[in-house]
């Protein structure tokens, strides 16, 4: 019976820490994409006033406006390797397009959209690295996988209150009837008067 309980209560937790972690990674998600949506409004309106962005400098966050055939226009150092598959594409055609994507190495959470420049239209894409979003869900999965391991029965016996003593190695033993140690009161420093 144990062995079951422990089963079920190690699945139980293994269920609840992937939808935990599905949800946390949609949050981090929709933080990232908020910012990036304001920082795409704010160059494709630049683009839409003047025909060109603000210089950049050596830490500006990744940018890139590419023209439809693929040319790049403008764009940061690490932005210039980024490629768009197809369908990524097309979504950035018709509509805001955000995805998470490895550009030279590192993961970025990428918004892209299309702009009028000119006579003709651009792809616009702004990103944010993804690496501190990244290192804390991988440090609640190691959290939730260690409380998962720690479901089976042996675990759960360790961890018992038990009626017995603690022995050195650290295992209960049983009670016998002849210990009639009183539990430790914790000291209040309060007087009860009668």
């Amino acid at each position: 019976m144990a062995v079951l309980f422990a089963l079920v209560t190690a699945l139980a937790i293994t269920v609840a820490g992937a939808l935990f972690l599905h949800q946390l990674r949609d949050d981090l998600n929709d933080t990232f994409d908020s910012g990036l949506r304001d920082r795409l409004a704010d160059d494709i309106s630049d683009l839409a006033i003047d025909g060109r962005l603000d210089t950049f400098g050596p830490s500006e966050e990744f940018t890139l406006v590419q023209k439809l055939d693929g040319t790049i226009v403008v764009a940061t150092a690490d932005a210039r390797a980024l490629s768009l598959s197809p369908q990524q594409r097309q979504m950035a055609l018709t509509n805001d397009a955000a995805f998470t994507t490895a550009v030279a190495g590192h993961r970025y959470r990428i918004r892209v959209s299309t702009a009028p420049y000119g006579s003709t239209r651009v792809l616009v894409a702004v990103g944010t690295p993804t690496a501190i979003a990244d290192d804390a869900i991988e440090r609640v999965r190691a959290a939730l996988l260690l409380m998962a391991n720690r479901g089976d029965p042996g675990w759960n016996r360790r961890l018992a209150p038990s009626r017995g003593r603690v022995t050195p190695s650290g295992t209960h033993a049983p009670a016998s009837s002849g210990d009639q140690r009183a539990s430790p009161r914790p000291k209040t420093g309060c007087a009860v008067h009668r």
